[in-house]
């Protein structure tokens, strides 16, 4: 005798399949809504907007998210779910985005509106939050920073900057260093916004060999971490601002137990966005007069000395603590018996941890015109030294130096400038005046108008490498017989709008660990200068 087997469910199997059925039907009953945690924030914080659509509008691809005192920082981060059980279909898509509060009051995400093919609509309502103004944080109290927030019932992490001075002369170092303050454990920390430095020459100096300290303060452990050293040299006098840095910091916080303990494993992560505050410098203006560098410089020179074939050859090197980046040469005391030509050399930087120290070389050509002794006259340099508040004149002696031959060069007026270096073939010749035309008029034409703005805008920002973004934009600028020497010095729009691109293009170029690449930061410096450019006609 057979006896037939059937299927059998344990009643635990029974009760899942219950509650699955019950879930289902719960996913398929579920609203559309928008959330918004915490609900409510001080201005600046980082709030999380979730938007969960269900059943037909979970189809949508993308959502244009209305929204009022917030602004997003990234997202949205996209998850779909699609269930089939007994025939019914059930869909949720769920949109999150990480955004902040801008203005102190109240503050709105949505209302969403969705119509369907039968022209119905659907609205899914919006979500209101609470904005408190934003917590001060000051710049001189660390200790007093952490109570408050403490108090406020956030977290522990903040950002200082401390500066080294607050009072200085146009175009006197200045450093500043941003602390990342933390008594909560954090996991990761991106810095997302960077200083705007319009008013300064930006240099980055290194942190990588700093030790993280950890510091006794209102009676607990904080840790003390340079995430950011930045040596600025003021481009004008009066109040001038160091803007604030912020960052997004993933902040782990331990679940306590039921029994009292912490355990490892129970962790929330909570993202906070972290600002310091600004810093007000009181730039004092230059005396009267004309300096070629602010800092405490010393110069040398070397012994003139004559080839048996080539111009009299002098080296003049300019070194110490301050910008040599827009020097002019040093001037010669007197006339010189032949023409002239200066060749600038590389400027070197030595990034020391608490200054910047720059060197600075130059090459005199003199083609004599006479043989025998060639008298070379004294170099000056004039420079104002902040340490004592006094200019200086930094000199070379003059010489004399005994010329066998007569050496031909090509003719260029005293001061000048050297133009590349060229081969003796009058072919070369001929190449390099035609693509020298060529690139003229490519440039000229560019500016002119005949190619778009947009295109313009593309040439100073697309690419990987900053050199070349750097050869472009002194490409446009001989283009027009623009020195970039002179409009680094130049105390106007357009002055301040090519030293803001190429303090960034500097800072591209280090690829420091704390500059991270803004695409929108090196658009807008460059859109700037752009369009001051064009306002200047």
């Amino acid at each position: 005798m057979k006896r037939s087997v059937g299927r059998y469910f344990p009643p635990g199997a029974v009760l899942f399949l219950v509650v699955c059925a019950v879930c289902s039907q719960a996913l398929l009953a579920q609203e559309n809504e928008i959330t918004v945690q915490p609900a409510t924030v001080h201005v600046g914080e980082a709030v999380q907007i979730v938007v969960t659509l269900n059943g037909d509008l979970a189809t949508a691809d993308s959502i244009s998210l209305p929204l009022q005192n917030l602004v997003i920082d990234n997202g949205p981060s996209v998850a779909s779910q699609f269930q089939w059980v007994n025939g019914d279909v059930s869909r949720q898509k769920v949109f999150t985005y990480a955004a902040h509060a801008v203005h102190p009051g109240s503050a709105q995400a949505g209302p969403l509106m969705f119509r369907d093919r039968n022209n119905r609509q659907t609205v899914v309502p919006p979500f209101l939050i609470e904005v408190l103004p934003e917590l001060e944080v000051s710049a001189g109290s660390p200790e007093e920073t952490l109570r408050d927030l403490r108090a406020a019932g956030k977290q522990r992490v903040f950002i200082l900057p401390e500066i080294d001075r607050k009072s200085v002369t146009v175009g006197e170092q200045v450093v500043v260093t941003w602390y990342l303050y933390s008594a909560d454990s954090v996991r990761d920390l991106e810095i997302h916004s960077m200083p705007s430095f319009t008013d300064f020459w930006a240099e980055e100096l290194p942190i990588e060999s700093e030790p993280t300290r950890e510091l006794p303060m209102a009676g607990t452990l904080v840790q003390k971490v340079p995430i950011r050293r930045l040596a600025l040299f003021p481009l004008h006098s009066g109040k001038v601002i160091v803007g604030p840095l912020a960052a997004v910091a993933e902040v782990i916080e331990p679940v306590r137990d039921p029994f009292g303990f912490f355990s490892l494993l129970d962790r929330t992560v909570q993202t906070v966005e972290c600002r310091s505050p600004k810093i007000d410098v009181d730039v004092a203006p230059l005396p009267q007069g004309t300096f070629a560098a602010v800092g405490t410089f010393v110069m040398s020179c070397s012994a003139a000395h004559s080839p048996l074939a080539g111009p009299v050859v002098l080296n003049v090197q300019v070194s110490g603590a301050g910008n040599l980046r827009s020097a002019s040469p040093p001037r010669m005391l007197g006339e010189v018996d032949g023409r002239l030509e200066i060749q600038e050399g590389p400027v070197s930087v030595d990034r020391q941890r608490s200054r910047v120290r720059m060197t600075r070389n130059w090459k005199y050509l003199v083609f004599p015109a006479k043989s025998g002794t060639l008298h070379i006259p004294g170099l000056a340099l004039t420079t104002f030294d902040p340490e004592t508040n006094s200019a200086r004149e930094l000199q070379c002696d003059p010489s004399d130096v005994f010329v066998r031959e007569i050496s031909t060069g090509p003719a260029v007026a005293s001061g000048a400038i050297a133009p590349p270096e060229a081969t003796d073939s009058s072919r070369s010749w001929f190449l390099l005046a035609a693509g020298a035309a060529a690139l003229l008029g490519i440039a000229v034409l560019l500016w002119s108008g005949r190619r778009p703005p947009a295109g313009m805008l593309r040439e100073l920002t697309v690419g990987d490498d900053p050199r070349e973004l750097r050869r472009r934009l002194y490409s446009l600028l001989e283009a027009r017989q623009i020195d970039p020497r002179v409009l680094m010095d130049e105390a106007s729009e357009s002055g301040d709008a090519f030293r803001s691109l190429h303090s960034y293009l500097d800072a591209e170029e280090r690829e420091t660990l704390t500059h991270r690449r803004s695409d929108g930061e090196l658009r807008r410096r460059a859109s700037e200068f752009l369009l001051a450019w064009q306002r200047r006609g």
